[in-house]
C-alpha cells in the first residue's frame, strides 16, 4: 500500500513539474510579472549598439530597484539601531552586528548614488548634443562664407573650411571642439565606473 501510495505521489508530482514547465512560461509571457524582462528609456529605433543597451539595462534594473524595492535607513534609524545593539545584545556579537549595519548604510548609499547619477544623464547627453551644435553651427558658418557651394555632408569640404580660417577663428574652432571632446570623454569615464560600482553592489540589490 506505501508503495502505492509512493509511486502515485512521484506520479503527481512528476506531470505537476512537467505541466508548470509548459504553464509558467506562456502565463507569464501574457498575464504576469515580467520580470524576466528589463524595460529601458531608450526610445523605439532600429538599432542601438551593445555598449549603449549594456548602459541603459543594468541603470534601468539599479532605477527600478530604488524605487520599489530598496529598504532604506536613515540616518536617524542606524544610531538608534546601533543603540539598541550596545544595550540589549551580548557583547560577543555587538561589534559584527554593528559592522553588518553600518555596512548595509554605506552599500544602500552606493546604490542610491548610482540612481541620482542616472537621473542626471539625460541633462548630461543634452549638455553634449549642445556642445556638438556649437562647435558645427560656428563651422558651418564659415563655410557658407568660404564656400558658395557648401553642403553640410560633405567632409572633405568640412576640412577644407578649417583650413580657411583666421587664426583667431581657428583657436575657437579649436577650443569649442575641445570642451565637446573633454564632455564626451568625461561622460565615457563616469559610465564606465558608475557600471563597475552597479556591478560591485549587485548582491545587495535583493529582496
Amino acid at each position: 500500500m506505501k508503495n502505492i501510495i509512493r509511486k502515485t505521489e512521484d506520479g503527481y508530482w512528476a506531470f505537476y513539474r512537467w505541466w508548470i514547465s509548459i504553464f509558467e512560461p506562456v502565463w507569464y509571457k501574457i498575464f504576469g510579472h515580467k520580470f524576466h524582462i528589463v524595460k529601458t528609456k531608450l526610445k523605439p529605433s532600429p538599432w542601438y549598439d551593445p555598449d549603449t543597451r549594456i548602459l541603459y539595462s543594468v541603470m534601468a534594473i539599479v532605477e527600478w530597484f530604488v524605487k520599489n524595492d530598496l529598504r532604506e535607513w536613515t540616518v536617524k534609524e542606524v544610531e538608534e539601531e546601533i543603540t539598541r545593539i550596545k544595550n540589549e545584545e551580548d557583547k560577543e556579537y555587538q561589534k559584527d552586528h554593528i559592522e553588518c549595519i553600518q555596512n548595509q548604510y554605506k552599500e544602500q548609499e552606493e546604490i542610491k548614488s548610482i540612481y541620482k547619477w542616472w537621473e542626471n544623464y539625460d541633462n548630461r547627453t543634452k549638455e553634449i548634443n549642445e556642445a556638438l551644435s556649437t562647435w558645427h553651427r560656428y563651422t558651418e558658418n564659415i563655410a557658407k562664407r568660404e564656400f558658395e557651394d557648401y553642403d553640410d555632408a560633405c567632409i572633405p569640404l568640412f576640412f577644407e573650411t578649417q583650413k580657411k580660417m583666421t587664426k583667431e577663428e581657428k583657436k575657437i574652432d579649436d577650443d569649442l571642439f575641445a570642451k565637446l571632446h573633454k564632455l564626451e570623454v568625461d561622460l565615457q569615464n563616469e559610465e564606465q565606473s558608475t557600471l563597475k560600482k552597479a556591478i560591485d553592489m549587485r548582491f545587495r540589490m535583493w529582496s
